[in-house]
């Protein structure tokens, strides 16, 4: 390992996250030599770009539906969405529900997520396909309440 500076010139040949936030975290223990350090503020420069692309907007709105279901048949709860930035699934239809998501329709066999009655689960957040449900019995109320972020 060299001084402090050929460390940096090194991660400037190599601008990674690990080594952006190397660099950072010596400026945060103030251990980084900061006049006339151009690699280190290229080093921030990069880090900045990497962490921008990375940001995920706070929603700004959320919309509730309640899903009835019926028996032994897939319902699309929620529509593609390329705006969307999260959802949440509620079960209270006192069955268990089913979740699949992109193309393929939920089924017995044929699914992603399992939520039994009284449980939720989340959407990953900027996961834009459908989403369908199925539960072997039907629900008549409640529903499954299904929000949508975005």
């Amino acid at each position: 390992m060299g001084t402090w500076n050929e460390d940096m010139l090194a991660r400037q040949q190599d601008p990674s996250a690990a080594n952006n936030a190397a660099a950072l975290q010596a400026i945060k223990d103030n251990t980084a030599p900061l006049s006339g350090n151009a690699t280190l503020l290229q080093a921030i420069k990069d880090n900045t770009a990497l962490a921008a692309a990375k940001m995920v907007a706070a929603p700004t709105s959320a919309t509730t539906t309640a899903q009835t279901l019926a028996a032994a048949t897939a319902k699309q709860v929620l529509a593609s969405n390329p705006g969307r930035l999260g959802a949440v699934f509620q079960n209270d239809t006192g069955q268990t529900v089913l979740l699949a998501f992109g193309a393929t329709s939920a089924g017995a066999s044929n699914y992603a997520v399992k939520i039994i009655n009284g449980a939720y689960d989340e959407l990953p957040f900027r996961f834009t396909c459908a989403v369908s449900a199925y539960s072997a019995t039907a629900s008549a109320a409640p529903h499954l309440l299904v929000t949508e972020l975005s």
